[in-house]
């Protein structure tokens, strides 16, 4: 039976199920990429940030300041997968904002499309994939009524819709 207690568990399943198949569609300049390619780029991340210090499967936070693109899924995947608590955090926010939750969020990590992140080698027998137990997986941060930064934390077993649990 398979695990689905934990978003990360749910993901690595896909990923060893469906390795040959599209995960992010081609668009322009970017030739598309299957899961498997997802996997191996999210496992190099997750590579980079350990030997920077960043211990994976402990929730560390790590701020994923860069637009919406296949460099940002890469790295919110290596994220869930090896238990990094991702903070969401748009480049084109106001300074005051993105100082706010910097200053709240206090992240081990910044990673930006600037990051050389894809430069280490990794297989999954180096880094194990995010363990059981309640381990913050996002943080996304909305200013509410009151117009300030607050960070709402999701958990990896808060991210497994009911159905699948």
């Amino acid at each position: 039976m398979t695990d689905t207690s934990t978003i990360s568990s749910i993901f690595f399943e896909a990923f060893q199920r469906y390795s040959e198949k599209t995960a992010l569609m081609p668009d322009e300049g970017f030739p598309g990429m299957t899961y498997g390619e997802l996997f191996d780029r999210a496992c190099r991340i997750a590579s980079f940030l350990a030997e920077n210090g960043v211990e994976p499967g402990k929730g560390i936070r790590v701020v994923l300041s860069m637009s919406r693109s296949p460099a940002f899924v890469v790295s919110f995947m290596a994220c869930l997968l090896f238990g990094y608590a991702a903070v969401l955090l748009d480049p084109d926010y106001p300074e005051d904002r993105k100082n706010d939750i910097l200053s709240q969020s206090a992240p081990r990590f910044v990673l930006t499309e600037a990051n050389d992140c894809l430069a280490g080698a990794c297989s999954p027998a180096q880094l194990r994939i995010a363990p059981k137990g309640e381990t913050d997986a996002v943080i996304v941060y909305t200013s509410g009524s009151t117009g300030n930064p607050k960070g709402i934390i999701h958990s990896q077993q808060a991210a497994v819709l009911p159905c699948c649990a």
